[in-house]
This record gives C-alpha cells, sequence and structure tokens, in this order.
C-alpha cells in the first residue's frame, strides 16, 4: 500500500530528490492542467508527463524547459545525462542542452539515463488501479502494461485507465509515440484513427507515421 499511497500522491510524476541533486519540483497538476510554478503548461499531455528535473520535463509529444516547450527535440530520445562537464545536462535529437539555455548540433553517445517515472497502472488482487482510480472492466490475472498509457488484459485494451472500445486485445501493440494498433485498426493517443492500413501501419517518430498510402502527424492524415 505505500507505493499505493505515492501513486496517489505524486499522480504520475514519480520523481526522486537525489535526481542531478534535485531537492524539489516545479511541475504540479491541477485538475486537468500541468503547472509549473502555477503557470499552465501549453499542450502537455497529463497521462505522459514526467518532470526530468533542473526545469526540465517530457510527455509522449515534447520536452519542456523551464514550462516551454523546447522545440525540435524528440521526447523519445531525449535523456538527462551525467558528464564531466557539469553544465551539460541533457541530450535528445541531436542537441547537448546546457544550462545557460544554449544548444549545438553535436551527437551524442549513450549517457547516464535519469528515469524516475513511476508506472501508472498497479493490478492489485482484485482490482486494476491507474493513478489511484479504479479501471473499470480490467482483468487484473491477465493484465498487462504496454506503456505510453496504453494497457491490456485478454478481452480489451485501455488507454490512461479508460478501455478502448472495439479493440482486439491479441494484437494490439503499443508502437510508441502515442501510436498503437491491432489486426484491424490504428490508435493515437487512445483514439482510433480512421482510414488506416493497419497492417502496415508504422510510428516514423517526431509525431509522424504511415501505412501504405498516407502519412500522419499526431494521429491526423497529412492532406
Amino acid at each position: 500500500m505505500k507505493r499505493f499511497r505515492y501513486l496517489c500522491a505524486a499522480t504520475m510524476i514519480g520523481f526522486s530528490s537525489v535526481a542531478l541533486g534535485q531537492t524539489h519540483s516545479n511541475y504540479t497538476f491541477k485538475e486537468d492542467a500541468v503547472m509549473y510554478n502555477n503557470q499552465r503548461v501549453v499542450g502537455a499531455d497529463m497521462c505522459t508527463f514526467r518532470d526530468l528535473g533542473h526545469g526540465y520535463a517530457k510527455d509522449i509529444l515534447n520536452v519542456y524547459i523551464n514550462g516551454k516547450i523546447l522545440d525540435y527535440v524528440d521526447p523519445t530520445t531525449f535523456r538527462l545525462t551525467e558528464s564531466q562537464d557539469s553544465e551539460e545536462i541533457g541530450r535528445g535529437g541531436g542537441y547537448r542542452h546546457r544550462r545557460d539555455g544554449n544548444a549545438d548540433y553535436q551527437s551524442y553517445d549513450d549517457g547516464y539515463y535519469y528515469d524516475y517515472r513511476e508506472e501508472g497502472y498497479l493490478v492489485f488482487k482484485n482490482d486494476v488501479l491507474f493513478n489511484g482510480k479504479k479501471v473499470q472492466n480490467a482483468h487484473n490475472k491477465s493484465f498487462k502494461e504496454l506503456g505510453n498509457g496504453y494497457a491490456k488484459d485478454s478481452f480489451r485494451i485501455f488507454y490512461c485507465g479508460n478501455e478502448i472500445d472495439g479493440g482486439m486485445s491479441s494484437s494490439f501493440v503499443n508502437l510508441g509515440g502515442g501510436y498503437a494498433k491491432d489486426s484491424f485498426s490504428a490508435y493515437y493517443r487512445g483514439v482510433k484513427i480512421t482510414g488506416v492500413t493497419a497492417h502496415s501501419f508504422e510510428y516514423l517518430g517526431r509525431g509522424y507515421a504511415q501505412d501504405s498510402w498516407n502519412t500522419y502527424f499526431l494521429g491526423k492524415k497529412v492532406e
């Protein structure tokens, strides 16, 4: 129950005070918004949002610094690193991020990855919870978390604790970047994408996906 209390109190953040010397976080949650120093973080996805320390955060869509979107950085590759250069604290998408706000385009090697996020789903003997709320209709004995808010059991699929109607559990997979698919459909952040050819659908990175006929950005077909 200790972990459950932590999940309820910290919601989706799950951070450690030892992360790169961090002692507190300026990111908080208020109703349906992510806040930084009591200001709304525009564009933040609460379900996948996580604080990385030193003003950095990321969700499935963006990387943030001091509550603002950090342009041209891929959240799937962004990471905080431990470096001999004490001013270099983050790398991702070909950038090296420094405390003075500057960035260059040097490639990076594998650094030490700080990730203190607790998973949002928790399976108990009789129930499955997502961030302190019961997941309706979830079968706890076969329940499996897939990442990025997606999960499934033997019969159903879920996104951020909510059941996705009509999904096929046996073939359902998380593709990354908010995208998922089963044998017949593709999804973005839990919403079915219309007109997709599922067998050829794949995630390309940076919000893009494609099938045999079309390209998609953030779940919408590029016209």
